[in-house]
């Protein structure tokens, strides 16, 4: 499940991250996508149990380290994204979405819900 922590989305919001929260506990990595515009209601599919929906263009933040779970579907990752107090990103809207790969194989995938959000001034 993608989602937001530290508060909203706001200018000069230092605490603000983006997260994952109950993935697979035995993933081997964690990609965040993220787009500038917000999530698409269908997307590419590739090698995932659902589409990307993250608007392009996108970018690919690797998100290591994680925190193992104990369980199945336990596994937590947290990305700190500071808002700057900068104007230019007043409005900026962006859409976010993870991807997983557990195992040994990329047949041991997930996609993780995509969220979209604007920078606000207050």
């Amino acid at each position: 499940v993608a989602t937001t922590s530290g508060g909203a989305p706001t200018l000069d919001n230092a605490s603000f991250a983006l997260e994952l929260r109950n993935a697979p506990a035995n993933m081997n990595y964690a990609v965040l996508a993220v787009g500038n515009n917000p999530c698409h209601s269908s997307g590419p599919n590739y090698v995932f149990c659902d589409s990307i929906k993250v608007p392009q263009p996108l970018w690919f933040i690797a998100a290591l380290p994680f925190t193992p779970g104990v369980a199945s579907c336990t596994t937590n990752v947290n990305v700190p994204a500071p808002i700057p107090n900068n104007p230019a990103f007043l409005g900026m809207a962006l859409g976010v979405q993870w991807a997983t790969s557990c195992g040994a194989s990329v047949l041991g995938t997930s996609i993780s819900n995509c969220i979209s959000f604007v920078v606000t001034d207050s």
